[in-house]
């Protein structure tokens, strides 16, 4: 089945796929808190493009995140920064939502800045598709050879895996084996050992 296509947006027909499952296994309002901080983080990408001015080609939905192309090359500088802006973006989204849930005495509003917080932590680890491993990428072509770079990132990547598989295990064990985290935690573990720089 082909992606749709909608202006610059594609949607992969695994991503309806996984929010229809995702929707199933988690009937309830967390649901689209989760997508919620999941776009906050997308946000945060998308200000940093335009901020230092560039612009998108293209935003593909796929099924646990989105990946977005530029319109153009930026230099390895701009590269880091928009990669580190997702991250920054939901850890300042959080740092934001603390207080507020505990003055509104709200659980949703925790749950949101717990989740953003997350999803940050997760993202800068130097693992393969993240934006951690984006920004190691750069930061080492920019600085070294690109053979003694590409050593040095692929050198990361047990680090990292094992980091990744600390992070997602205490997320399980946290969450009681929550059954839309344990399908994100699983994707991301496949992905962090099978996507190319």
């Amino acid at each position: 089945m082909r992606p749709l296509r909608i202006g610059r947006l594609l949607i992969h027909p695994a991503f309806a796929f996984t929010l229809f499952c995702f929707f199933l296994a988690e009937n309830s309002v967390y649901s689209l808190a989760v997508l919620f901080c999941a776009a906050v983080h997308e946000l945060g990408h998308l200000a940093a493009i335009y901020t230092l001015g560039s612009s998108v080609a293209e935003l593909s939905l796929l099924p646990f995140g989105a990946q977005i192309t530029l319109s153009r090359e930026v230099s390895y500088k701009k590269e880091a920064i928009i990669a580190a802006s997702g991250p920054i973006f939901g850890a300042l989204f959080s740092a934001f939502l603390f207080p507020l849930s505990t003055f509104l005495r709200s659980e949703l509003l925790f749950f949101c800045a717990v989740c953003s917080l997350w999803l940050s932590a997760i993202n800068i680890l130097p693992a393969r598709g993240f934006d951690g491993a984006r920004i190691l990428k750069c930061a080492l072509l920019q600085n070294f050879p690109y053979e003694k770079a590409l050593t040095l990132i692929k050198s990361s990547e047990l680090v990292s895996l094992v980091l990744l598989t600390l992070c997602v295990c205490a997320t399980l064990v946290f969450s009681s084996c929550n059954l839309s985290l344990c399908a994100i935690c699983i994707y991301l573990l496949f992905s962090a050992s099978g996507c190319d720089y």
